[in-house]
Parts: structure tokens; sequence; C-alpha cells
């Protein structure tokens, strides 16, 4: 009982940390821009008007200015959010991979007469949880990269009113 209140002190913890930080993280969007023509520009927003938006190409490093009846399409992330969605998801991964390799440790069935049993190693329940809390790393770093590369997507289609959706959420104020 007394492993399982440290391991659940330790996940809250660790929940509760990976919350402050990522309130505090910068509130900056990289922006995944269809053109009405085909084209795809990915880029860091700057500003966004009634109208049009700014971008930063990330492929030439130049600001450009897009009017709304250019535009497809816009997906919308928060920058970061794909290395915080993987940080997560793999620590949470390895809690309770830990969790439930220390539950499901069972000691050896010794022979009577025979000394190397657990007593030989007595970190056995602890090896037991470290390899549970690897196996569980994998799967949750997987999920946190995918939760974390989602974004929003707004279908534009060079409507003033649609854009004027999208330009309300993310306008700098």
């Amino acid at each position: 009982m007394k492993k399982f209140n440290l391991l659940f002190l330790l996940a809250t913890l660790f929940l509760m940390l990976t919350l402050l930080f990522s309130a505090e993280a910068q509130k900056k969007y990289t922006v995944f821009i269809t053109f009405k023509n085909g084209e795809k520009v990915k880029g860091k927003l700057i500003r966004t008007t009634h109208d049009s938006l700014s971008v930063l190409n990330a492929l030439n490093s130049k600001v450009m200015g897009i009017g709304v009846s250019e535009i497809k399409s816009i997906r919308i992330r928060k920058r970061g959010s794909v290395g915080i969605g993987i940080g997560i998801g793999a620590g949470t991964g390895a809690i309770i991979g830990a969790i439930v390799g220390a539950a499901s440790y069972k000691p050896q069935d010794c022979p009577s007469g025979s000394i190397f049993c657990d007593v030989y190693n007595p970190l056995a329940e602890v090896y037991t949880a470290m390899e549970g809390a690897g196996i569980g790393v994998v799967p949750g770093l997987l999920l946190g990269a995918a939760v974390g590369s989602a974004g929003k997507e707004f279908e534009i289609e060079g409507n003033q009113a649609q854009f004027e959706v999208f330009a309300n959420k993310y306008s700098k104020k």
C-alpha cells in the first residue's frame, strides 16, 4: 500500500507540473495555409486583421500578407504543442506502466532450502516497475505526439464570414 501511495503522489506531482508549464507556454501559433490554387505555406502567425493575415514563411523567413480571397483553408496549432504532447504522453505512459509493472510483480516460487530467490535480488519488484515504465513510454509517446500535432482547421474558401470566425479567435490583442 505504501508503494501505491508513493506512485500516486509522484503521478499527481508530475501532472501538476506539466499543467503548470503548459499553461505558461508561449501563445504563438504555427499555421498551415492552403491557397485556392493548391499551393501550401507553413509559417508563424504574426498578425490577423478583419480581411487578411500576416505569416512569417517557414521556408524563406519572409513575411507574407495573405488576403481572405486567396485562402482555401487554414490549419493552426500552438507552437511547441507536439513537444508538450510527447512529454505528457511519455510521462503518463511511464507512470501507468510503472504502476502496472509493480502491481504485476510476484515473487519467485523457491524450492525449499534455496537461498538465491528474492533474497538474492531484493530490487526485483523495482526492476519490474521499471520494465513496465519502459514499455508504457512507447505508446504514451506515440499517443502524445498524435494529440499534440492535431490542430484546428478552418475551411475559408475565400468567404469573408468564415475568415472572420478564424480572425476573431486568433487575432493578437
